[in-house]
């Protein structure tokens, strides 16, 4: 019935601490990804059609790069969340695209780190949507209607804002913007 923005946060490339193919001197994600791609390293993609998946998607798009080509050779496609693709990755020394969240509450991060963020193309937007109770028989309605609004609320966006993990910010709220 309705959608709004609730919090955002983004995207991250994470890979060997060796940093090998030098993504952290990167100027633009578009940059990191034609690395790995020239240099054959394996990327790990969750390829799921979630949201991560489909940003990254975006990100081989504007390189003109269809990954699916690859699939097998450097491309590998794990299908599933992202906690088992980020130990795919950790796994295999190689490449992978994480939200920061995820990212930040992963305890097994062996001798992988971030090596690249801040493109705007990585930026991740995170919604709250109202379900049609036509479409949703079982649906409670009235408590699905406060908890949409208390999270959009001063209190709740105060909640998102102030929550941190080892003192990390995982969202930040979008205060009705």
């Amino acid at each position: 019935l309705e959608r709004a923005n609730l919090m955002y946060n983004e995207f991250v490339i994470i890979g060997p601490k060796k940093d090998p193919l030098k993504i952290s001197n990167s100027s633009s994600v578009a940059e990191s990804f034609t690395k790995i791609y020239k240099n054959n390293l394996s990327f790990i993609s969750r390829s799921d059609n979630s949201g991560t998946h489909l940003s990254e998607l975006r990100i081989w798009k504007s390189i003109n790069l269809n990954p699916k080509n690859y699939s097998g050779s450097w491309y590998l496609e794990s299908g599933q969340g992202m906690g088992k693709t980020l130990n795919l990755a950790i796994g295999a020394n190689a490449y992978t695209y994480s939200d920061i969240s995820t990212w930040i509450k992963f305890k097994n991060k062996q001798n992988h780190q971030i090596l690249f963020s801040g493109d705007n193309l990585m930026f991740n937007q995170y919604g709250i949507v109202k379900i049609n109770p036509n479409h949703c028989d079982n649906i409670n309605i009235k408590y699905s209607n406060y908890l949409y609004n208390w999270l959009l609320s001063n209190e709740g966006q105060s909640i998102i804002s102030n929550y941190r993990l080892n003192g990390k910010v995982l969202f930040v709220p979008n205060f009705n913007n």
